[in-house]
């Protein structure tokens, strides 16, 4: 080729275009376009038809990064009738434009005005593209000639296309013989024309070639477009292939979407069938219940009639002890018992010596053979109620401190936590990710977080009942870590993947690395972490045997080892991968060598000399390095074969590992080493590429040397390993589908969950599960931090339930303590698992309603108990966000409306001043005066609205609070009363002293609408003085007290005393004679009142909604008008007159006050409800119709039954009649 000539001499026709268009043609002779381009330097370009823009903008690029002075010109040819073949040119200028449009331009132009645009012997190289339908080409030479400089070259492109018409043909053949010409043959043929006088000298040796140089011409740029053309293709094809893996991807994701439906259809259907089969069931065991009930009636007719004449006995019997007694009066027998009783009572009266020494002796004769009788005890039941002592409630303020019991397992759940060090990619895809995906194949539930992460590890510790430590060193945060999971009974795990924790082994490798000394002590000091943290862990998990027998000298437990393995990632990279050049006919051999440090440069100098051997005698062996790597000298003679790769991602390294036809993994003899994982072999397994490996134990434990792999353990087995693999092309084949085999055999993820990972499984096998109701109760407050009414009954209920063998879990609030916001922590109280969270204290009213945080911890408390239904009772500061929680994990939730918080910011619908706001349906507009942010009002209320009409079941504890409820837009349907119950005496209350004081008592607190200051007023106008006032102030359980006895003006005696423990009820009503409850609002149920009731406590209350609902006017207190204080100090000076009667228990009514116990079987009843309706796909909880009558009361009778429900006039109650009725079939059985 003459020298001239040589593209070597214009590097630029050898670069790649910018941009390239398969659909254009002439690919293949853009090269020559650069060239020529490059050789001459044109002053202006031209190009004639221009549709793709294939060679023309690959000569604008020439220009541009030569820095050319060149003018350029495309002219796009269009028929000006149809405008055809212009409308590509707005897509060519959107890439033309902003790269050349400073010295290009493209010009749309007819045929006949393409040339007329320029000056004579302006254009120093013109291209026409022959096979652009709309020229021809003997009328463009003609037109163009004129335009052409004394240097100029008319470049003719498609002259043997097959589209070229004989006109055009017979033109180009003239065209040859009347100019010098030069004609490619290649790309549908390019031929170069000679037009001006002063051809540039470096195109003469065109014209002056030989043929073999003119051929070598040919072929070379033949070559160069070839190349371009099979680029082009290649990006096609690799386009094409990602649009069907997008498209398979895709129907593969609807073939999913399908079979979801189906099964969830085949589910529906299956659910139906069952619900019809229950239905079934149902239906006859109502049938078998109405003849039952036939034949109850029919036996209960019998007993009517067998009463009647029973009774017609009993009445003639009556009629005869009539006429006897009347024959008695007038016997002379009866006026001497007469007598004697006169007689008797003048010589031995009552209260005197004489008379006592009387009845001592009569009383011994006349029980002389009399037997013992023994007093009636009350159910053992009743005892349990009376001693929360005895429940083993912890005497600790702070109860999260003691340790918990088996009591707590079966609420822990069986999910795993993974505290790790996740900032190492590799380690947390092999060590973490893995084990995540492991644990979700054999269906358990596993989260991951990074142990710097202290708070979120402590609080995610309390809902997990296994814990894994991965590499996590020993800190002061991480040992309490540790330290909390022995105290919640959690079995712990430490987990490494090398022998970090082996302060002696680990020296000897960082000497072998030649650190200095001062990063060896600071490496040292990790590792004395990491074996404190691993002393503090119960069991241990290791990669390796080598690391397993390491742990068993430092743990108290077992150790199980769980190898890395493969993961879904990994298989589906190298079912994608693109096949290796193993496939090509290229004899070229890669052998592959990933480093993930410079600590593997005294590895890989194991197998330097080897490699270095077989590169020398084979010249197709390449060597590629992934990662960091000092090559050793030994190589250095084959530099030009040896390619560094920087470090890559995970996923990119596979991706280029799938190209090697050799994996290698050369390890010192260290026992460092020796506790290192197999991965290297089982990542090139999963691409059916073989390996070459060191003999340590993890690679002799998998690789049968010669069938699966290689093993290697000096530089000569080394050679021959290495020279076997390179020169047996099919044994390379052979032995890489045997090491998938045996990678896929063991360590595919669904072989590892099956195998090595069920041990680990074992520690997490849960106690029984229970039979009976699983519920998750959550109140604002729990023991031992028990406050108010709605704690005391939330706790009773908590208990009763599980003694009735339900399975109870409690999740609760902590208002007090040194725990930082939403710090979770778990105790045991009453016998019972407990979940408590720190209340936030950032002064944010939405968070009392409405708390993210709040809904995020509950939610793992449900996933982690598993409850069947949530019982919502109290839950004010805990926020309406626990029922979002509850409808996120799809649970029913019942809620005990047990107070006006739903519907009023203020809770107790008590104005700011203290007093009772009086609404009964609630207005916002009115509530938007007693608040401080109106619109907060707004919001809290259709918040709360929103949060009660998703329950299943709403629980008033009193008919007042329901029908409070219904006022404000409830459903009556949706809203049962579900009585509280109370603590019933433990024993008989004794009599009262004669002539003693009148003791009144006093326990609502220093609160305005409790009537504190009503009451005081009251007693500062009385004059009597025979009296003491018991004030219980419940400030004094917190603090100092809120009460002085000093500040009462009264001539009677006051006495301030601490709040009476639930145990010490029965002791303090003993000593009072009449319970005062002066309150000025409307309250939801009254707790003491009906405790002082049950004893015979005499209670004088305001008419104040469901507190007086058990009082009967009259008979067992009095009820007086909210504002009415005359009549409540008539009613106290009734008492102050009367003591003997008021104090005295013999008007005890009890039948409508149940205990617990009643109210907790009752509950049940009706959480099975909602369970039952939920698990049948219905929306709500069919429940009796709560049917109420009115009853009027005369103040001489004596009802055996009080009413439940008191209204506001005197002796008058609502009573719910089918309660009333359960109530007392409860009473009759306990």
């Amino acid at each position: 080729m003459p020298p001239a000539l040589n593209p070597m001499d214009h590097p630029v026709c050898l670069s790649n275009p910018d941009r390239l268009l398969s659909a254009d043609a002439s690919i293949e002779h853009v090269p020559f376009a650069m060239w020529l381009v490059s050789a001459v330097r044109p002053q202006r370009l031209v190009e004639l038809g221009t549709r793709g823009g294939n060679v023309y903008l690959a000569s604008c690029q020439t220009v541009a990064s030569l820095e050319l002075s060149t003018q350029c010109f495309a002219m796009a040819i269009f028929d000006p009738d149809t405008r055809t073949d212009a409308s590509g040119i707005a897509a060519l200028r959107q890439h033309h434009d902003p790269l050349y449009g400073h010295f290009s331009a493209l010009i749309p132009t007819t045929p006949a005005d393409a040339s007329q645009s320029f000056d004579l012997g302006s254009i120093d190289i013109l291209h026409i593209d022959a096979s652009h339908p709309l020229i021809r080409l003997e009328d463009q030479i003609r037109h163009w000639h004129p335009k052409m400089s004394r240097s100029g070259l008319i470049i003719v492109r498609g002259i043997e296309s097959a589209d070229l018409g004989n006109e055009d043909r017979h033109a180009w053949a003239l065209l040859r013989t009347k100019f010098c010409c030069f004609q490619f043959h290649h790309d549908s043929g390019l031929g170069v024309l000679l037009v001006g006088s002063e051809p540039p000298e470096v195109l003469n040796a065109f014209w002056d070639s030989r043929d073999e140089d003119s051929k070598a011409l040919k072929l070379t740029f033949s070559a160069l477009g070839s190349r371009l053309s099979e680029k082009l293709r290649t990006t096609d094809l690799r386009l094409a292939l990602a649009q069907s893996v997008l498209e398979h991807q895709k129907i593969r994701e609807r073939l999913l979407v399908s079979t979801s439906i189906e099964e969830q259809l085949s589910h529906k259907l299956g659910a139906s069938h069952e619900r019809n089969r229950h239905w079934e069931l149902e239906l006859r065991n109502r049938d078998a219940v109405v003849s039952q009930l036939e034949e109850d009636v029919r036996a209960l007719n019998r007993d009517i009639a067998q009463n009647k004449s029973h009774l017609n006995e009993l009445l003639s019997t009556i009629s005869r002890q009539t006429t006897e007694l009347s024959t008695i009066h007038e016997s002379v027998g009866w006026a001497f018992v007469q007598r004697y009783w006169r007689l008797r009572a003048r010589w031995f009266p009552l209260g005197t010596r004489r008379g006592l020494l009387y009845e001592k002796h009569r009383d011994l004769f006349m029980h002389v053979d009399a037997k013992p009788r023994h007093r009636p005890t009350r159910h053992a039941s009743t005892k349990l109620q009376g001693s929360t002592n005895r429940l083993g409630a912890p005497n600790s303020s702070f109860p999260w401190q003691h340790g918990l019991t088996t009591v707590s397992r079966e609420s822990r759940g069986q999910r795993i936590l993974i505290v790790a060090e996740l900032s190492l990619p590799a380690c947390k895809r092999y060590r973490v990710d893995q084990k995540l995906a492991m644990f979700n194949i054999v269906g358990y539930e596993a989260s991951a977080i990074d142990w710097r992460d202290h708070a979120r590890c402590m609080r995610a510790m309390q809902f997990h009942g296994l814990v894994i430590f991965y590499r996590v060193p020993a800190s002061t945060e991480t040992v309490k870590l540790a330290e909390e999971a022995r105290r919640l009974l959690v079995p712990t795990f430490f987990d490494v993947d090398d022998l970090v924790f082996e302060v002696d082994e680990y020296r000897e490798n960082l000497e072998a690395l030649g650190l200095p000394s001062e990063m060896r002590e600071a490496a040292l000091d990790g590792a004395r972490q990491y074996r404190e943290m691993l002393r503090l862990c119960l069991h241990g998990i290791a990669s390796t045997p080598t690391i397993a027998r390491h742990m068993k000298g430092h743990v108290a437990g077992e150790v199980h080892i769980l190898e890395n393995g493969l993961d879904d990632q990994i298989l589906r990279i190298a079912e994608r991968a693109a096949p290796s050049s193993e496939a090509t006919s290229i004899d070229v051999v890669t052998i592959g060598y990933g480093s993930g440090s410079r600590t593997h440069d005294a590895d890989f100098i194991v197998a330097a000399d080897a490699l270095a051997r077989v590169m020398q005698r084979h010249a197709n062996v390449r060597l590629v390095v992934h990662g960091p790597l000092k090559v050793p000298p030994s190589l250095a003679q084959h530099a030009d074969r040896i390619f560094s790769v920087p470090f890559l991602e995970a996923d990119d390294y596979l991706l280029a590992l799938s190209s090697w036809h050799i994996s290698i993994a050369p390890l010192e003899n260290t026992t460092f080493n020796h506790a290192k994982s197999n991965i290297k072999f089982i990542e090139a397994a999963a691409f059916r590429i073989p390996s070459i490996c060191s003999a340590t134990g993890p690679f002799s434990a998998v690789i049968t040397h010669g069938l699966n792999g290689m093993l290697a353990r000096n530089s000569e087995e080394w050679e021959q390993a290495l020279t076997l693999l390179i020169t047996d092309r099919p044994l390379r084949h052979r032995m890489g589908n045997e090491a998938y085999r045996s990678a896929m055999s063991r360590y595919r993820p669904t072989a590892m969950a099956a195998g090595p990972l069920q041990p680990i499984l074992d520690h997490l096998r849960p106690s029984p599960k229970p039979q009976g109701l699983k519920v998750l109760i959550a109140n604002v407050l729990f023991s031992p931090h028990s406050f108010g009414g709605a704690t005391i009954v939330a706790e009773q209920l908590a208990r009763q339930l599980a003694a009735d063998g339900c399975g109870i879990s409690v999740f609760t609030g902590i208002t007090a303590s040194h725990l930082p916001n939403y710090q979770v922590v778990r105790y045991e109280a009453l016998g019972l698992p407990v979940i408590a969270v720190q209340l936030p204290n950032n002064g944010d009213p939405t968070l009392e309603y409405n708390d993210p945080a709040m809904k995020e911890i509950f939610v793992q408390a449900i996933r982690a108990v598993k409850p069947n239904v949530v019982h919502l009772h109290s839950i004010q500061m805990l926020s309406s966000s626990l029922i979002e929680a509850c409808a996120q994990e799809n649970i029913p939730y019942a809620i005990t409306l047990h107070d006006a918080w739903w519907l009023c910011e203020r809770q107790f619908m008590v104005r700011e001043d203290g007093r009772y706001c009086g609404q009964k349906t609630v207005d916002l507009g009115t509530c938007s005066k007693c608040v401080a942010d109106s619109g907060h009002a707004f919001k809290r209320s259709f918040h709360l609205r929103k949060s009660l009409e998703g329950a299943a079941l709403l629980l008033a504890p009193s008919e007042f609070q329901r029908q409070l409820y219904i006022a404000n837009g409830l459903a009556p349907h949706r809203v049962v009363v579900n009585k509280n119950g109370v603590l019933l005496p433990d024993r008989p209350r004794p009599a009262r002293a004669p002539n003693a004081r009148v003791r009144f008592a006093y326990l609502g607190g220093r609160a305005a609408h409790k009537g504190y200051f009503w009451l005081k007023d009251l007693f500062e106008s009385l004059p009597e003085d025979g009296y003491v006032l018991k004030i219980p102030d419940i400030a004094m359980q917190m603090g100092p007290p809120s009460i002085q006895a000093s500040e009462w003006n009264v001539n009677g005696q006051i006495e301030v005393l601490p709040p009476y423990k639930q145990t010490e009820m029965d002791d303090f009503f003993d000593t009072v004679d009449v319970l005062l409850v002066p309150s000025q609002a409307k309250e939801s149920f009254g707790l003491s009142v009906r405790e002082a009731l049950a004893r015979g406590i005499w209670v004088i209350a305001t008419a104040s909604g469901g507190v007086v609902e058990d009082i009967v006017d009259g008979v067992n207190g009095r009820i007086v008008g909210s504002n009415d204080q005359n009549a409540f100090r008539d009613a106290v000076l009734q008492a102050l007159s009367d003591p003997d009667k008021h104090g005295a228990p013999s008007h005890t009514v009890t039948r409508g006050i149940r205990d617990y116990r009643a109210q907790a079987v009752e509950l049940k009843q009706l959480l099975e409800r909602v369970v039952t309706a939920h698990r049948g796909g219905t929306s709500g909880v069919e429940l009796p119709n709560q049917r109420t009558v009115s009853v009027l009361y005369p103040r001489s009778f004596k009802p055996s039954a009080s009413p439940q429900n008191a209204g506001e006039a005197p002796r008058s109650a609502c009573v719910d009649v089918e309660d009333i009725e359960s109530q007392n079939s409860q009473m009759r059985i306990a």
